[in-house]
């Protein structure tokens, strides 16, 4: 157990974390002093978990200028009006939980007599839990700063233990900021990692994957325990539900190409600073995923152009077209995709030097992209515009239903989109892999035909 006063020992544990390590801070009452000499030379990212209630600002219980010094050195700052904990945490690992807050009373000789605690790992439902408090906290910026500013110059100071009658209104939380968003980039990694987490197992051994599985269970509030169908279920009801990939549903009129959602989440999203377009990347990249992955056929992944990825509603049916065309090429589109699939393909070098945008024939981050490298020489690649052709020729389809398009697109139709549905339900069967997920060049694997067929019936 630590005594007090507690300062120096909270400082040293700080002050030793690695430079890779972030730094979190769950403690309702905070002076801006206090803090300045908690974390002084110390060049951490750092967020901090605070109670900034009326009622507390009122009472001098929290200082309003920590606003502004936070936002000068650059940490992040949540107000959570229900938090009464005092948690010290390197990168939620391990953590000193005390009793003090950082304030002369909380830490300083000569202040409150405390205690607190070190605990070397944190548990798994512990974690949950903190990252929990995170999700449901509200991120303190400018607007929310000005509120509370204008709020303290209406009303006198309280002492401390004066208690108020009105009970402060809830914040609502801002569900528009870039943490809202999901960040595991690869699903099928973040379901083995919910499978570890039940075990009592670390999820992942990379730490940014395991951060990342952390905060998108608390994000959409997943406890331990379900089982793989329950855990895949909660998951796509909660993506889908929230307000902000709502919104992005919403935008997608009936598609939207790569930079056009990037610039969107940019010029939507509520985060100070906001973040550049380039920042956003890694961000886009994983919604991607998560709506094509989670979206049960809903929504498809192509490359128009060869040039940049575009997320689309599937729209076969609902936006119809003329029928004044012949329409029986249908009945035999799924074997002819799978047979020009099921044909000799071509190596990743072959397609670079077919595809204009050449630079996006790489591998990706994720470990099912990582897999496929020593598939790269193989004849066994294939890319969109390669099937739509072959497909073309295969059933004789005319000119006139390649080139009709939908009556609010100028860029795609019925025939273009079939495609597209095709190679979607393949690659939900798990029977199609991808190279670097999203850039619209594919092998199969296993026996397609016969598992096609079996699913069928």
């Amino acid at each position: 157990m630590i005594q007090s006063p507690l300062f120096e020992e909270i400082r040293n544990y700080l002050a030793q974390a690695g430079s890779d390590k972030q730094i979190f801070l769950y403690v309702p009452y905070i002076k801006t002093s206090a803090l300045e000499k908690l974390i002084d030379g110390i060049e951490n990212k750092i967020t901090i978990i605070t109670n900034w209630s009326k009622k507390n600002l009122r009472s001098s219980s929290s200082d309003l200028t920590l606003y502004p010094f936070c936002k000068e050195r650059k940490i992040t700052l949540y107000n959570n009006e229900k938090i009464h904990l005092k948690v010290y945490s390197v990168n939620l690992e391990n953590m000193i939980l005390a009793t003090g807050n950082i304030s002369q009373h909380g830490l300083m000789q000569g202040g409150n007599v405390e205690m607190a605690t070190f605990i070397e790992k944190i548990s798994i439902e512990d974690r949950l839990f903190l990252e929990q408090i995170r999700s449901e906290s509200t991120r303190i910026n400018d607007e929310f700063y000005e509120e509370r500013a204008e709020f303290l110059n209406k009303n006198p100071p309280i002492p401390p233990e004066e208690e108020q009658d009105a009970t402060p209104k809830p914040i609502t939380k801002d569900e528009f900021l870039i943490s809202a968003l999901p960040m595991t980039r690869d699903i099928s990694i973040l379901r083995r990692a919910y499978d570890r987490l039940n075990q009592g197992l670390s999820p992942n051994d990379d730490q940014e994957i395991r951060d990342c599985v952390y905060h998108d269970l608390a994000n959409y509030g997943i406890k331990l325990g379900h089982s793989q169908d329950e855990f895949l279920y909660l998951l796509k009801e909660k993506f889908f539900a929230h307000p902000f990939i709502q919104r992005i549903d919403q935008f997608l009129t009936p598609s939207g190409q790569f930079g056009q959602i990037k610039q969107w989440v940019q010029e939507n999203c509520t985060d100070v600073p906001i973040p550049s377009r380039r920042e956003l990347t890694g961000n886009v990249q994983v919604l991607f995923e998560w709506f094509e992955k989670l979206g049960d056929g809903k929504y498809g992944i192509d490359v128009p152009g060869e040039h940049s990825q575009r997320l689309t509603k599937l729209i076969p049916d609902a936006e119809p077209i003329s029928e004044k065309y012949d329409r029986s090429y249908r009945k035999k589109l799924k074997e002819t995709v799978i047979l020009g699939l099921e044909r000799p393909g071509k190596t990743i070098d072959q397609i670079k030097l077919e595809r204009t945008g050449a630079d996006q024939v790489r591998i990706g981050g994720g470990e099912e992209d990582e897999k496929q490298q020593e598939y790269s020489d193989s004849l066994v690649w294939h890319y969109k515009t390669e099937i739509d052709k072959f497909v073309i020729k295969e059933l004789n389809i005319p000119d006139e239903v390649v080139n009709e398009r939908f009556p609010s697109r100028d860029d795609f139709g019925q025939f273009y989109m079939e495609i597209v549905h095709e190679i979607t339900k393949l690659r939900n069967a798990g029977l199609l892999v991808d190279w670097n997920h999203g850039v619209g060049i594919w092998r199969l694997k296993g026996n397609v035909t016969r598992a096609i067929t079996k699913s069928s019936n």
